[in-house]
């Protein structure tokens, strides 16, 4: 055993074998979790298929047709089906079920495909269906029915031309830019949380489907979302008029996380995005 002669040397050796478990880790989630059947279903998203028996229900908005929601859940089963209740009432709106334990009865079930596979369905469902924008929220997102109501009255208002990426003010598990400010306004900000956000169709055709091999988790891709968006002189914005709650906790690491989004950024190949991405994380990381 080799004795480390300096406490430089010891912290050099700390530091590798801090790296090495987690490599491990990732390994063991890549190779042993990540099953066969999940790299088959991960083959057939890229061909943006999706279970017709999916079941989108419609409404008479002046939405209808033209924004789909989309609640994506996994074990937070009721909270799913009270969005899908409440959004329903403005929205075609469906709820994707990622292998909860107890599925919302009006899902389409799945197994664990985790953030990046449950947005590759959702896009696959809302480009085969001819919809203009995705409207996708996560289950472990609270909103009221006053907030439901205001973020309709908002995108049924605004001109849907000018806007890439919108998104309510949120408390709970959110980055400084996105909690509510003084104003009841719109709000350009560096890129809108991926746990609820409303996004034009032609700038999701530039980033799914997502290789689940390469970014199972899904960090990252509302910044490369916003990067598009403004590549399109479109709105990345917050809406300071509305508010949503988003619960802490994660159940997978987030160190694994964060090492899928720099790796799969760099393997997009786009310079541009990768400077937007650094200046981003930097951002969020002061």
């Amino acid at each position: 055993m080799i004795k480390p002669n300096s406490e430089e040397e010891k912290n050099k050796l700390l530091e590798e074998i801090s790296s090495l478990k987690k490599s491990i880790e990732w390994y063991k989630q890549t190779y042993e979790e990540r099953s066969l059947a999940g790299i088959t279903y991960d083959r057939i998203s890229k061909k943006f298929t999706h279970n017709p028996k999916i079941k989108i229900n419609k409404t008479h908005s002046s939405l209808s047709g033209k924004v789909l929601c989309i609640i994506a859940n996994h074990n937070y089963s009721k909270n799913a089906s009270l969005l899908h209740q409440l959004f329903s009432n403005y929205y075609d709106c469906a709820i994707l079920d990622s292998g909860s334990d107890s599925p919302p009865k009006k899902s389409l079930k799945l197994k664990n495909i985790y953030y990046s596979g449950l947005l590759n369905q959702a896009y696959s469902i809302a480009k085969e269906e001819n919809y203009k924008y995705l409207l996708f929220i996560c289950s472990d997102v609270e909103v009221a029915s006053d907030e439901a109501v205001k973020t309709f009255n908002r995108l049924s208002s605004i001109d849907l031309n000018k806007i890439g990426v919108y998104s309510p003010a949120s408390t709970g598990l959110s980055h400084k830019f996105c909690k509510k400010q003084s104003s009841s306004n719109l709000r350009e900000v560096p890129f809108a949380e991926g746990f609820i956000f409303l996004c034009d169709m032609e700038i999701l055709d530039h980033i799914c489907p997502i290789d689940t091999q390469k970014n199972l988790y899904g960090w990252g891709i509302d910044i490369v979302q916003s990067f598009y968006a403004k590549e399109k002189n479109k709105l990345c914005v917050v809406d300071d008029n509305v508010e949503v709650n988003h619960l802490a906790g994660t159940g997978y690491s987030r160190e694994i996380a964060k090492i899928e989004m720099r790796s799969w950024i760099m393997s997009l190949g786009n310079e541009s995005l990768i400077t937007f991405f650094k200046n981003a994380t930097e951002l969020v990381e002061s």
